[in-house]
């Protein structure tokens, strides 16, 4: 069954392409650490607000992602390079949002 994490990222003004690069390069770390997950990243284009970007990873289930994030904070370089890519993040983002869906 289908899991699909969903995160909706609304970028700082004139940050939604930096924001798609930033999310690309982070769906590409996640591989690294062992996290194998169907990814893609959707940008308006220019409709409705602006400067938003939806991520979405589907996996088998929940599980999948905890599991991945839990080998990365327990290896001290891991845990380094996950940290800085955050506080990237941190700095791209004005808030975002999340949904979790289960395909039946």
């Amino acid at each position: 069954m289908a899991f699909v994490e969903q995160r909706t990222f609304f970028s700082k003004v004139v940050g939604g392409q930096a924001m798609i690069f930033h999310v690309l390069e982070g769906n590409a770390a996640l591989a690294q650490y062992g996290l194998v997950v169907k990814a893609r990243a959707l940008s308006d284009y220019n409709s409705g607000r602006t400067d938003c970007i939806a991520v979405e990873w589907e996996t088998e289930g929940p599980d999948q992602i905890d599991e991945a994030i839990g080998k990365v904070v327990d290896d001290p370089q891991d845990r380094e390079e996950f940290s800085a890519q955050l506080d990237k993040l941190n700095v791209l983002v004005q808030y975002a949002e999340a949904e979790h869906w289960q395909g039946q």
